[in-house]
Order: structure tokens, then sequence, then C-alpha cells
């Protein structure tokens, strides 16, 4: 977070880009990366959304979430209703954790701290657990796409430098780690507590001890190391999110290897439930258990950190003057405003 001795206090209308949280670790992640802190503004009457308030690269930005919230939609509630109170909000960012797929039809080699960029026609798919077609498969309820112009951008720039390796969420990530204060908890874990274990078989449960210390070794499934290990690598593709409610997290995971089957899902998520159809928005989802009865805690808050450095990236392809895309990141710079929106406060 910016320790400069002041901070700028600029309007309402300012915002342009809203980074949208589910929960709080989350929202610490996408602060800890902002550029320039600003100043808090008052929510509209009937918002209860928390915001921090700050800047990506040339980008006023809202990072918003719904304090002490517990229903899966609460980044869903919180997008909705953001507008109330910042009313110039064009680009919608989803960032925080989800499930990854096990290797499908693509065999995307897909690891704990990895992040998945929802991209392509359809990238968000929500689906019902609790119906089925006459094929046994489940019914999806809506499809979400990036704006044009980001999914564009996407394609022309920020997938093909992952691709060949000159992706900047690494360095990003790495940066704040090893720079900011207040970041232990994001730290990366130990490669070996990265386990999947075979897709039928249910976890054991633990003696408030070590994850999954009762779970049997021998049905661990056995993957190569990765070549380039220091940090994400970084996926794009499909995101799915239920809109209905699972019984168990076996169940769920039983769900998600259906699902994944058949539509060759790279990530599952339920904190996009709720959305919209249509509703205008890019999900980027840091890679934090691999959706079955496994689950735990263990990498969900680097996986939350990853996926806030994507979302910086992101953000470095895009002129906000013009909300054209740019050839090569913008590296921080001047922030382009009108004066006449801003005034300059000591910091209390």
């Amino acid at each position: 977070m910016a320790q400069d001795q002041t901070k700028i206090r600029l309007t309402h209308e300012a915002y342009t880009v809203a980074v949208v949280c589910a929960h709080e670790f989350e929202m610490r992640a996408v602060r800890y990366m902002l550029d320039e802190e600003h100043l808090s503004l008052p929510n509209r009457p009937d918002d209860e959304n928390a915001y921090i308030l700050g800047r990506f690269s040339r980008h006023n930005t809202v990072i918003a979430w719904l304090p002490e919230s517990q229903s899966d939609s609460a980044a869903a509630m919180a997008a909705k209703t953001l507008h109330w109170t910042f009313p110039s909000i064009e680009w919608h960012i989803l960032t925080g954790i989800g499930g990854g797929g096990t290797p499908g039809p693509h065999s995307y080699n897909i690891r704990l701290g990895d992040v998945v960029v929802g991209y392509g026609d359809g990238c968000l798919v929500q689906y019902s657990p609790d119906t089925e077609d006459a094929d046994g498969g489940f019914l999806s309820k809506n499809f979400f796409s990036p704006p044009r112009k980001i999914m564009d951008t996407i394609h022309d720039h920020m997938e093909p430098n992952h691709m060949y390796g000159q992706g900047r969420a690494k360095q990003l990530l790495s940066r704040m780690l090893r720079k900011k204060e207040g970041v232990d908890d994001y730290q990366r874990p130990p490669r070996e507590s990265d386990v999947l274990f075979a897709a039928n078989y249910r976890h054991v449960p633990d003696n408030n001890g070590r994850p999954c210390e009762n779970c049997d070794a021998e049905r661990v499934v056995r993957r190569s190391p990765r070549e380039d290990d220091n940090g994400p690598q970084v996926h794009f593709g499909l995101i799915a999110s239920s809109v209905g409610v699972t019984r168990s997290t076996f169940d769920r995971g039983r769900e998600m290897r259906k699902l994944h089957d058949m539509i060759d899902v790279l990530c599952f998520d339920i904190e996009a439930a709720g959305l919209d159809r249509g509703f205008p928005c890019v999900v980027i989802r840091g890679i934090s258990d691999y959706a079955d009865s496994h689950k735990n805690n263990v990498w969900q808050y680097y996986a939350a950190a990853a996926a806030a450095a994507c979302t910086k990236e992101l953000l470095q392809y895009f002129d906000p003057r013009d909300l054209e895309a740019v050839d090569q990141p913008c590296n921080g710079g001047s922030v382009f405003f009108s004066m006449a929106m801003v005034s300059v406060i000591p910091e209390a």
C-alpha cells in the first residue's frame, strides 16, 4: 500500500475499474498490489459494500467486497450494487480463488498456486448441480464473456506473453512478497503440500493435524515436476460457477469431474453465482484446491496473491484515456485525470 505522506481524494465519478472480491484476504492481496492508494469516499444509501480506492497503472480503481458476508454470491452481490456509489465503472474484474480442473481432454497441467483467466466466448458458465439433461449432463444456466476489447487484448497480448515466458505476473507477485509489510500469510507454501488424489478417492478426516494426514498416499496422482517452478503459471480458458447447493465436498468433486469431462473446464468457482446474464466481467482465479473432498486452506492466501498479480498485469495493457489496448504494458507512470476531480489532503 502506498506510504506517501499525502493521499489524493477523487470524486465518485473518477473511478472506471472495479476489482470485486468475495473475501477480505482476497481484497488485501489486491490492495497490496496498488500503485497508489486514495482517500476513501462515502457510500451511497443502501450500498453495504466496503471499498478500497486507488490506482493500478493509470486506472483509478475500486476494490469492492461485502464485509462479514457468508453467502456464496457475495462477490456477485457486491458487483451489482457498487454502481450505486461509483456510477462510472466500466470494467469489472472478479478476482479471488477457485478450484482447479484436473487433466481433461486438453491435458492442462494445472497446479496449486496457478491462475486461470476466464477467456473465450462464454468464458464463465453457470450451471445447476441439481438439474441434469437426458444424458445425465448438467444444464448450463448462463454464459458470460468479457467486453470484446478486453478479450481481444487477452488474445493479442496477455496470452501470447505468457506462452513465450514474457508474462509479468510472476515478477509482480515476487515484488509484492519481497517488499511489502504484512504479507507473511501470502508466501508460497511448500511444493510438497500440493497433492492431487485420485478422482474417486474420498478424503479421510484429519485429527486436527496436517491436511490429509490420514489419507492413503497410494491414491496420490503422480505428476512430473515442472521445469520452471519459480511461480504461478497462467492458464486461459473456461471457468464454471455453480448456482445450486451441493450436499458435500465429495459430491461437489463428482459434479466438477462430470462438468470438466463435458466442456473441459479449467477452474471451478462458487463466488460468481448470482451474476445477471450478460454482466460484463473478467474472472481471474488463483487455484487454491482441486475442487474435491481434500480441499483445505493451505494455498488460499498465495493463490489470492497470484490472482491479484494477474489482475494488475491485465490492467497494464490498457490506456484509460480511450479504453484502447496498448502494445506494451503501462509500467506505472503518471496518472491522468482532471484537476477539477481531485484535491490533495494530508494523511492523518
